[in-house]
């Protein structure tokens, strides 16, 4: 089957598309646009540290747009072998 994608021809196989060759390619302005940078998140990257035994467990992301102050959550401490509030720490 053949379908024509912006202005060159691009085979459709069971393994799904394939590019169409170099030289199509470096011809195309579709290639030669730039490419947008990404947008900085508000995702950080966190620790979750037990209460109990103080020890660091676990690590996580969270958006600190929506959660500005520290998250807390029953999490399970494979040293206390048991369910425990665990704290963000940085």
């Amino acid at each position: 089957m053949d379908y024509l994608s912006a202005d060159r021809l691009v085979f459709v196989r069971e393994s799904g598309l394939r590019a169409p060759n170099r030289e199509a390619r470096s011809e195309t302005t579709e290639y030669n646009k730039e490419v947008p940078k990404m947008a900085v998140g508000a995702r950080v990257k966190i620790t979750l540290r037990c209460n109990e035994c103080k020890q660091r467990n676990y690590n996580t992301m969270k958006n600190k747009k929506n959660t500005p102050d520290r998250i807390e959550m029953k999490k399970y401490c494979r040293f206390c072998r048991k369910h425990t509030v665990h704290t963000e720490t940085k």
